[in-house]
């Protein structure tokens, strides 16, 4: 049985439906009877007006029809003035006519009845002709109904014609129905009152029982806020107050419950490290959402399936194997499939004691540690780099010392060729560290660079003037072209110039004499795209994808020969991704190098926001 139909089989509802069918027949009762009497009393009251407004009609064109000769145009000006008339009941779309002896029309208010022609009226020709009072009532091809009255215009028994009065009875039945909708509405508002009045009498009846029932149900539902309200001392009332009392006790005791179990949850929910619990039979039970990021699986599919199934790796099962036996395991994998990233995962296994003293369970704590190793191997790296960096140039410092001090500090030319090497060492040295300072720099101090739309194509124009000494002096070309209206960039002016600089810088160094460099500048969607590309000696395919990285030389012995510190192209990448844009580098051996910059043009709201600030 239904929610619904259990509603409506209850006490309550069947003494609201019995008030409302009461209520119903008797408002059906008194409304059929009143409108009954309201139809007679109005169908009554317009009969007597239309026999008194006819006789009316009859008394005043009596003394023009019974002059001799009959002053036929003041009967006639009487029905035209009497039509006119906002009393007149043939503003109602009646009419009124007047006839003679012999059924002649006279006059008519209506333009369908014509004068001098007969109006054979039952009422008229057997009734007011012959002296009688006749009405009718009739209902047109509209349907509206109407009622009719002729009256004979006589004197003294003389009968000199007849008036026949036709009225609308629409407004009648338009008052009726006016009423029958009031009786409508009051029905309605009746029955509604002693619905609710039913129902308020209805629940001093069933309401204790309905609020243990609700209580019960909101109990059930782990509501236990709410007290019920004893309203007296027999049964019930005692009920009532063991329901309160049994809901206080299992609220105190379930927010104990609860707290315990927030705490552990926002605990899980929010610790770095991931948190899994699996069973005895090796299923997962729990895992939090950092767990669900390190080993890339959604909760969902997790819970309940075999830990093998979201870490598949051996070492996993055998670590799962040894906690079930009793014992604290650790371990170690590799994760990522092909073109995925190598990622190294740690774990801690423990197991979770029964009161038996058996395994229940296991609860296996794991971190990703791909970054930690990264960083370590980054900065064993960085060590190793500058400790090589370093270690030539002071090795052939204290050499050319040691041969200064052994005696060559007494040939002149000898002293000043050494001495020159060492302080060409320094400065190798000296740029070294600046670059490296300002490497650092740059990763802090991103945030104050002075951005502002720059003109990138003019710029690159001022940067190739300066360098085209150098060049010419290697016999180079170096070309600066532009491809159509380039918008400006939102960028920092020294250090685009910087950039550009030692971009060329690298295409005049590695490109033999005779050869050519071409910086280009272009608009492409969003952004600006500059290039600059030599016919160079170019790189290895296999040294392209390290060449961005910090101390890395393609050719070692060919850089230092230069001068070059290791660090120009990875200087330019942090100047370029400074700025929000990419840059990339293609190469081919022996025929030269392209390498690709963007940077983002300026924004449609760049000047309201450079004034609001």
């Amino acid at each position: 049985m239904s929610r619904f139909t259990r509603r409506f089989h209850s006490i309550q509802w069947k003494l609201v439906l019995s008030l409302f069918l009461l209520a119903l027949a008797a408002m059906q009762l008194v409304g059929t009877f009143l409108l009954r009497s309201l139809e007679d009393y109005y169908l009554r009251q317009a009969r007597h007006d239309l026999q008194v407004t006819a006789g009316m009609a009859a008394s005043v064109v009596l003394h023009d029809l019974a002059d001799n000769p009959p002053n036929l145009e003041a009967v006639r000006d009487f029905v035209q003035t009497y039509a006119g008339d906002p009393e007149s009941p043939t503003r109602t779309g009646s009419q009124l006519v007047v006839v003679d002896r012999d059924d002649v029309v006279l006059a008519a208010s209506s333009v369908d009845v014509q004068p001098n022609q007969r109006f054979p009226a039952p009422e008229v020709t057997d009734g007011a002709l012959q002296g009688v009072v006749r009405e009718r009532s009739y209902a047109d091809p509209r349907g509206r109904r109407h009622i009719t009255v002729a009256v004979p215009i006589s004197e003294r028994g003389q009968i000199y014609g007849a008036v026949y009065l036709d009225a609308s009875l629409e407004n009648v039945y338009a008052t009726l129905a006016d009423v029958r909708r009031i009786l409508m509405s009051a029905t309605l508002l009746a029955v509604a009152v002693l619905v609710v009045l039913g129902v308020l009498l209805a629940r001093t009846i069933t309401g204790p029982i309905h609020e243990l029932t609700r209580r019960a149900e909101e109990l059930a539902a782990g509501h236990f806020d709410r007290q019920i309200t004893v309203r007296s001392g027999d049964e019930v009332g005692r009920l009532a107050a063991m329901f309160n009392h049994l809901s206080q006790r299992l609220k105190e005791t379930l927010a104990e419950i609860s707290a315990e179990k927030q705490r552990a949850e926002a605990i899980l929910t929010y610790m770095a490290d991931g948190i899994l619990a699996v069973d005895r039979h090796g299923l997962v039970t729990l895992i939090n959402p950092a767990a669900t990021r390190i080993l890339r699986v959604r909760a969902g599919d997790a819970l309940g399936r075999p830990l093998g199934a979201i870490w598949p790796d051996p070492k996993v099962a055998e670590a799962l194997a040894e906690s079930l036996a009793g014992e604290t395991a650790a371990v170690q994998t590799t994760a990522g499939g092909a073109g995925e990233t190598q990622r190294t995962l740690q774990g801690q296994l423990a197991p979770l004691k029964a009161e038996d003293g058996g395994v229940e369970g296991v609860v296996i704590v794991v971190r990703d540690v791909t970054e930690q190793e990264q960083i370590e191997l980054l900065r064993k790296e960085f060590v190793a780099n500058v400790s090589h960096e370093l270690k030539t140039p002071i090795t052939t410092i204290k050499s050319y010392v040691e041969t200064l001090i052994d005696g060559a500090l007494d040939d002149p030319a000898t002293a000043r060729s050494f001495l020159g090497t060492v302080v060409a060492e320094v400065d190798r040295m000296t740029r070294m560290i600046n670059d490296l300072l300002q490497l650092s720099r740059m990763e802090h101090e991103r945030r104050f660079w002075d951005r502002r739309p720059l003109d990138v194509a003019a710029l690159a124009e001022d940067v190739c003037q300066k360098l085209r000494r150098r060049t010419r002096r290697k016999n180079l070309r170096l070309a600066c072209e532009s491809e159509g209206e380039i918008p400006p960039a939102l960028a920092d002016r020294d250090k685009i110039e910087q950039l550009l600089t030692n971009l060329i810088t690298n295409a005049i160094d590695f490109t033999p004499e005779g050869g050519r460099i071409t910086v280009r500048t272009r608009a492409d969607g969003g952004d600006v795209v500059v290039s600059v590309s030599d016919t160079g000696v170019g790189i290895p395919p296999e040294d392209l994808p390290r060449v961005f990285e910090r101390f890395y030389r393609v050719d070692k012995a060919r850089s230092r020969e230069f001068g070059g510190t290791g660090l120009g192209l990875s200087i330019a990448k942090e100047i370029v991704e400074g700025h929000g844009g990419t840059i990339r580098i293609e190469s081919e051996l022996g025929s030269g190098t392209t390498v690709w910059f963007t940077l983002p043009i300026v924004g449609e709201g760049y000047g309201r926001a450079g004034a609001a600030g």
